[in-house]
């Protein structure tokens, strides 16, 4: 069956969607993305008869207004909401609406960060000239520092630790002193910046022009991500208060370890779940909406990954390794099964909402993909009636009540 055809703009809307609720954090989520796509639409009509009309007779603009035009006449220059003071929706949105309108009549260069980027270009190119791996070297406990921070963030957190390394081996000093400015408002994003010293501000302008401190920073904290990950521009200017030190990871590098990682990690569940006979009746869209809902788990040889009597609240597929079913009885433990690579476990808990009647436990390391019971209700509803019927004539891979 062929793969279904991405119709044209829809990844970067679907972007500059995203990034517009990062920063507006909106109460309703429906009731925003129906004003904003509105608002798109009726912006483009407008545009469109802007074009038959007579252009209106030059001006000179005032400071106030020139200004207005250089800081928000960008594609998705959309408001970061301030510490303290922070606006609300309405006022965001009103907002919002001034810098789309003027978003449709400018001539601003297309941001670098707007070029596409495919994983599997470099896995593919077999010229010899692909990127390698940058590497920076750095003191042992600066690396761990910086690991354990990225750690924390979003971007990384499904990283494995080999794939951390790489992110933290990649990243290179920049020094920086009082007054500098590392980014600026509306710039392409270049580098994605960890503070380990010194104190910084975010600023933006308002539509007044007035510059305006929406973030501090002292010691710690991260900047820049949301111009790499999104492909936006950047939404506020960060200057040295003082001297200081920060740790950088260049777009090319940010590319090829978080979004090539990423793109590698949904390709092997798809792999994975297509070798599960239990989900061959789903469909290729039913199949990647799983894929991007699975969450990657490691367990060490002889650690417990399910414990008997416990709530079921996530099922597991086996992507490498073995693992072993048991069940105490009269407090003697008897092993009932062995689940290997392509098998799965734990759902019988999620069909009968009852506490694991079995434990589990990796016979050797092993890599999961874990899909929580909100997401195996709602994806995996064509599956559940035939894993119930394998349940009760155990034809499964597992225990019939784990």
């Amino acid at each position: 069956m062929p793969a279904p055809e991405v119709p044209e703009g829809l990844v970067k809307l679907l972007q500059d969607f995203t990034v517009a609720i990062l920063r507006a954090k909106p109460t309703h989520l429906e009731k925003f993305g129906a004003e904003y796509f509105t608002r798109i639409v009726n912006n483009s009509v407008a545009y469109t008869e802007a074009e038959d009309k007579p252009p209106p007779p030059p001006q000179k603009p005032s400071t106030s207004s020139t200004l207005k035009m250089d800081r928000g006449s960008s594609k998705g220059k959309l408001k970061i909401k301030p510490v303290e003071d922070e606006d609300s929706d309405s006022d965001f949105e009103q907002k919002m609406e001034r810098q789309m309108k003027n978003s449709k009549f400018t001539n601003r260069r297309a941001s670098v960060a707007a070029e596409p980027y495919n994983p599997e270009d470099e896995e593919n190119d077999t010229s010899g000239g692909g990127r390698r791996l940058s590497f920076h070297e750095k003191p042992a406990e600066t690396a761990q520092h910086l690991k354990e921070v990225c750690r924390n963030i979003v971007l990384f957190n499904e990283l494995s630790d080999k794939e951390l390394d790489d992110v933290v081996n990649a990243m290179f000093e920049r020094l920086v002193t009082a007054g500098e400015d590392i980014i600026h408002e509306m710039d392409d994003g270049d580098n994605f910046y960890i503070i380990t010293s010194g104190k910084y501000k975010a600023t933006i302008h308002d539509e007044s022009g007035e510059e305006k401190v929406v973030k501090e920073y002292d010691g710690v904290g991260y900047f820049g991500e949301l111009a790499l990950m999104y492909n936006a521009p950047r939404s506020a200017t960060v200057t040295a208060i003082s001297d200081g030190q920060l740790w950088a990871l260049t777009r090319a590098s940010f590319r090829k370890l978080v979004l090539g990682h990423a793109a590698k990690r949904r390709r092997d569940f798809v792999s994975l779940l297509h070798s599960v006979k239990i989900l061959t009746d789903l469909t290729p869209y039913q199949r990647m909406s799983l894929a991007d809902s699975l969450e990657r788990r490691s367990v060490s040889q002889g650690e417990c990954i399910i414990k008997q009597g416990d709530p079921g609240v996530e099922i597991f597929f086996v992507m490498d390794g073995t693992v072993r079913v048991t069940r105490e009885e009269n407090g003697v433990e008897k092993e009932l099964s062995k689940v290997t690579k392509g098998g799965y476990f734990g759902e019988l808990a999620l069909l009968s909402s009852k506490p694991r009647a079995a434990s589990v436990y990796a016979e050797t390391d092993v890599l999961l993909a874990v899909l929580g019971v909100e997401s195996f209700e709602r994806l995996l509803g064509p599956c559940i009636d035939l894993m119930r019927k394998q349940a009760d004539e155990y034809a499964g891979p597992a225990s019939p009540e784990v």
